[in-house]
């Protein structure tokens, strides 16, 4: 698998109207977290669903033994607290 460095990537990744996340994992998220070893992220609103969503990306993230850090601005749901602690 190519690393971070030596993937295509486009110069600018923007949100499909009638499917917006769908393209936003395919072609952005699911290729960073398979090659990433670290990924952090500030937001101002997050869930569990949105890690679901690129699960095949997560899958080798894991693999990589990568290390995943989370500033969040809003209260997580209780259904997300136990994931993100895992």
């Amino acid at each position: 698998m190519t690393s971070l460095r030596h993937y295509d990537w486009r110069a600018v990744y923007e949100s499909q109207p009638s499917d917006e996340q769908s393209y936003l994992v395919e072609e952005f998220y699911r290729p960073v977290l398979e090659r990433a070893t670290q990924y952090d992220r500030i937001a101002g609103y997050f869930n569990s669903g949105a890690l679901a969503a690129a699960a095949k990306g997560i899958e080798a993230f894991i693999d990589n033994d990568a290390e995943m850090r989370l500033i969040v601005g809003t209260q997580l749901q209780a259904h997300d607290r136990p994931i993100l602690e895992a």
